[in-house]
């Protein structure tokens, strides 16, 4: 798994531009960072990791609103309903799970696992999604996995 992370990480620098070294140092920098989190974290009083867990929910509060915005903006765009209402209401549980979980690598099955529901359903949202460049489909021997794609500026 910490593989397949570091690999989408790189990726991801790869969609932001960067040359190839230059996206692996930013996942080696990332992961680092992360790695140094978490053990000032476990050193932290009780009270101090209550304020920096609300501090990261404030956050996540707001990456869903500009997450539910793009995907408001494509569909819109795409000109097929000015109302995003219907599509928002048949996928909104698995782009909910991408903004939960913005940095994971799922097969269809797993998301569906998650979410208790049948994969069959969630993989016609996913290539929904996916159609949106909302998330990318990455093909791999045997079984896709989809990841959240950043928005390019």
């Amino acid at each position: 798994y910490a593989g397949i992370e570091k690999a989408a990480l790189i990726k991801q620098g790869l969609d932001r531009g960067y040359t190839l070294e230059g996206a692996a140092e930013e996942a080696e920098r990332f992961l680092r960072q992360r790695a140094d989190a978490a053990e000032r974290v476990e050193t932290l009083p009780e009270h101090e990791v209550e304020r920096l867990v609300l501090l990261q929910l404030e956050r996540l509060h707001e990456l869903t609103q500009t997450v539910r915005e793009r995907l408001t903006n494509h569909y819109q765009a795409d000109g097929q309903n000015s109302d995003p209402r219907p599509l928002a209401a048949a996928i909104n549980q698995v782009v909910e799970f991408f903004e939960r979980n913005a940095f994971t690598i799922m097969t269809a099955r797993r998301i569906a696992l998650n979410l208790g529901r049948h994969v069959h359903e969630v993989e016609a949202e996913l290539r929904e999604l996916e159609d949106r460049r909302f998330i990318q489909k990455i093909s791999f021997p045997g079984e896709d996995v989809y990841r959240y794609l950043p928005q390019r500026k």
